[in-house]
């Protein structure tokens, strides 16, 4: 670790507006003084004899001030120019020019501390606007695929010579692709609507427990053409936040859940509590993530499922994390290939 330079802009400063008056003090005081002494300017006549001597110290003490003034004019382009090559930086970073740096390596720590910030600033906002760029193709492709789905099997359906049995299959893929883009509608409207907050809204006391027992019950034409069993464990517990953002996070949990669990299976929600928060674990039987997976699930747009054959649009999980992030709590993912995943979601009370 570098050893932090504590050379200070204001100290600085203050030296060189000292040196600049001492130097001038120096270079006229000598001047005047070899006059006087070289008898080439005599005393001036109206100070007294007692103020004699000290007349041309006042001379000395005004032409420094004045050549002090004049010098530091003079040299004070360069202590300015970082900071016009800061401006300059910062109006390219305006412009839409985000690889531009500083590197002020020596100088005040100011300075340095300045340049390290910028960078870190500029390297953000290039993430944030790759992550966009990402987020817009992903988002076009995802939407265009459904209707142009819709669109080729509408066409079919207008084709009298086909089978009653290729109609009905046609509209159901219709019906479907509709649900995916309603689905998928629905989504980035509610990850805009929570990423443009950084402050939970409109917080309540909500009971925990019975949240969950009424997502279930909401999702329940789901998991009963799976026949898939629940097995509750949950405590009895109150939570201050907001109940809308909670509901939408057991939600997407839960539906992903059932989504990738297996006919027949078990899905166990852990409900625990202390003085300092509670503790949510939604364990399922399902096909499980590896190591990749589990490093990306996360990211807006990515689906473990490749082939797409599992319904979904990979934003749910992504506003799950940024739910917890406003309300000030951490997931945590277990998950074993052809084993099962478990989520778990630590909240502040």
């Amino acid at each position: 670790m570098k050893k932090k330079n504590r050379f200070s802009l204001t100290l600085g400063l203050v030296f060189f507006v000292f040196f600049m008056l001492i130097a001038s003090f120096i270079i006229i005081g000598s001047f005047i003084l070899i006059l006087v002494k070289t008898n080439l300017i005599g005393y001036i006549p109206r100070f007294s004899n007692r103020y004699r001597f000290f007349g041309p110290f006042i001379i000395i003490f005004v032409f420094s001030i004045i050549m002090g003034t004049t010098l530091t004019a003079l040299f004070s382009h360069k202590i300015l120019h970082p900071f016009k090559r800061a401006i300059n930086a910062i109006n390219q970073v305006a412009n839409g020019d985000l690889e531009t740096t500083l590197h002020y390596e020596r100088g005040p720590y100011e300075l340095i501390e300045l340049s390290h910030s910028f960078n870190r600033m500029t390297k953000e906002l290039s993430g944030i606007d790759t992550l966009r760029s990402d987020f817009i193709n992903h988002f076009s492709h995802e939407f265009k695929t459904p209707i142009v789905s819709i669109q080729g099997f509408a066409k079919l359906l207008k084709d009298p010579a086909i089978t009653e049995q290729d109609r009905q299959r046609y509209i159901d893929i219709i019906i479907q692709e509709s649900t995916r883009l309603t689905s998928l509608s629905a989504n980035v409207l509610n990850l805009t609507k929570v990423e443009t907050i950084e402050i939970l809204p409109e917080k309540s006391n909500i009971q925990l427990d019975e949240q969950l027992r009424q997502v279930i019950l909401l999702l329940e034409p789901k998991w009963q053409v799976k026949q898939i069993s629940f097995h509750l464990e949950l405590v009895e517990c109150q939570i201050n936040s907001n109940d809308e953002l909670l509901q939408q996070m057991w939600i997407n949990l839960i539906d992903n859940a059932i989504k990738f669990s297996s006919k027949n299976s078990l899905i166990t929600i852990t409900l625990r509590s202390d003085t300092q928060e509670v503790m949510i674990s939604i364990q399922d039987q399902g096909l499980g993530m590896d190591c990749e997976t589990q490093g990306q699930v996360f990211n807006k747009f990515y689906q473990g499922d490749r082939s797409h054959t599992i319904e979904g649009n990979g934003l749910g999980l992504s506003l799950v994390k940024r739910i917890i992030t406003l309300c000030q709590g951490r997931i945590e993912l277990e998950s074993t290939p052809h084993q099962g995943s478990t989520f778990t979601v630590y909240l502040p009370k």
